[in-house]
């Protein structure tokens, strides 16, 4: 989540509007707009405009008055940025009136083609430009960025669906009119009529001759460019704003609007982004807070914006930027991992005891199978050794134990019998060289051919009949020796 306060300091009023960045959803959340009576008022206003959206601990964004800045549009014969920082104080100061060293500028690009482009340069006093400052030295020393009201307001709206298009916004407070041409901002340009002058007259018919004089200011401005830039400027609007809180009458800017060649409509730029509108407190009034939210919108983004705290006007930073959000953030982390370990302990917890059961089963299943034998290490391994010892066969000579299990020697034989024979085995006797098989059958026929089977096997050799009598339940008992192979 990112909040940024944005600050407007008009003729008139000092208007302060909360947004709320989560993910790619932004919201309004706070908004006033106090207003002044210039000089020693507009700190007192600013204090209370912070205090009432509950700003004070938010990055802040605000913007210079066009009034007080001059413009230069220079093309320039090169497309990286960053070259032309470095030469266009050269280009600028024969232009300027003041001495290069009293003034601090900064631009943004307009149009980039294929080995040229054009720039758009706004250059202040310092002095004004200290004066600006040093009333946020106290009520809100978190400035991030100084951009131009006008220029951030009229930047949000390219964004918009009929960005492109080519229109034009009239500040008619501060009596400024901006031109966006072709997807940029190309003019700022300061009339000669006063927003005072459009203060609510006491009769629609004068506030309709002074807004019909700053229009024929408008009309003749644009011309004046279009004639010196060398290009056909055909508006699709004219948007209205800094009309103060209280509405036009709907009957008057249909009256001016039917003087002008393109539509005249008045501008609310919640409207025109789709914003969410989520007060915490305070009432929008979209011709007192546009200029405003814009600049709460532009945050600490630079992209196609100005930026007056450049060079030495550069803040320096109280802690780590968006740090409100990282202590958010390992607040939240904090929390996770400490959930985490809670569940990782019940579960070993659990593991244990599981663990423990399984061992008194085993050491019980072991003291059933061998009752003489002493545990002595793992029973688990203990068995498994017990087990292979049992299965091999020791021998008796030599001390060696021997390839050949008794399981494997005794699947030989059965698999070497015949189903339908009739063979009791009685007795398995294993040496060191020899092995002596004992058992009962029906005839004498089934010892020969068992002899036959046997001496063809891998594991024996020189297979023979030690003996074979009838008894007298007329079985035949048999014994035979035969030599290892291994």
């Amino acid at each position: 989540m990112h909040t940024v306060l944005g600050i407007d300091i008009s003729p008139k009023a000092v208007s302060a509007v909360v947004v709320e960045q989560r993910l790619k959803r932004r919201s309004l959340t706070a908004c006033c707009s106090i207003p002044h009576g210039g000089g020693e008022t507009v700190a007192q206003a600013l204090r209370e405009a912070v205090l009432a959206v509950g700003g004070a601990d938010l990055p802040c964004v605000s913007g210079l008055s066009a009034r007080d800045l001059s413009f230069h549009l220079l093309d320039m014969p090169f497309t990286n940025l960053a070259k032309i920082r470095q030469v266009i104080a050269f280009e600028l100061e024969p232009r300027l009136l003041s001495p290069l060293d009293e003034a601090h500028f900064d631009l943004c690009l307009t149009r980039r083609q294929t080995a040229q482009s054009t720039v758009l340069v706004a250059a202040i006093q310092r002095a004004l430009l200290d004066h600006f400052l040093a009333r946020f030295a106290d009520h809100h020393p978190d400035l991030i960025t100084v951009d131009l009201r006008n220029h951030a307001l009229a930047n949000q709206l390219l964004q918009c669906p009929t960005g492109q298009q080519t229109f034009a916004i009239l500040d008619c407070e501060d009596g400024v009119v901006s031109l966006c041409h072709q997807g940029a901002v190309v003019l700022h340009r300061h009339l000669p009529h006063q927003g005072a002058l459009l203060a609510r007259s006491s009769s629609d018919q004068e506030l309709e001759a002074r807004l019909s004089a700053l229009l024929r200011g408008v009309m003749i401005t644009l011309h004046a460019f279009g004639v010196e830039q060398g290009i056909e400027l055909s508006l699709s609007r004219l948007l209205l704003t800094g009309l103060g809180p209280d509405p036009v009458p709907t009957r008057v800017l249909d009256r001016l609007g039917d003087q002008l060649p393109y539509p005249l409509l008045t501008l609310d730029l919640t409207s025109e982004l789709g914003l969410a509108c989520r007060f915490i407190n305070g009432d929008w009034q979209p011709q007192a807070m546009n200029m405003a939210l814009a600049l709460a919108l532009r945050g600490g983004r630079d992209k196609g914006g100005f930026n007056f705290l450049s060079g030495p006007y550069q803040p320096r930073r109280r802690g780590l930027p968006y740090a409100r959000e990282i202590r958010h953030g390992l607040s939240w982390a904090a929390v996770l991992l400490a959930l985490l370990a809670t569940q990782q302990g019940l579960e070993y917890r659990q593991l244990s005891r599981q663990f423990e059961a399984l061992d008194q089963q085993t050491r019980a299943i072991f003291h059933r199978v061998f009752p003489a034998a002493q545990l002595k290490v793992d029973p688990l391994m203990q068995m498994r050794a017990a087990i292979k010892a049992g299965q091999e066969v020791k021998s008796g000579g030599g001390g060696e134990i021997s390839r050949l299990t008794v399981l494997a020697l005794l699947h030989d034989l059965s698999t070497r019998t015949s189903a339908t024979w009739k063979v009791q085995l009685v007795g398995l006797v294993i040496d060191a060289d020899t092995i002596q098989i004992k058992g009962l059958t029906d005839s004498f026929n089934t010892v020969d051919a068992l002899k036959q089977e046997l001496a063809v096997s891998p594991n024996v050799k020189e297979v023979t009949i030690s003996s074979a009598t009838l008894d007298r339940q007329n079985s035949v008992a048999f014994e035979l020796r035969m030599r290892k192979a291994w």
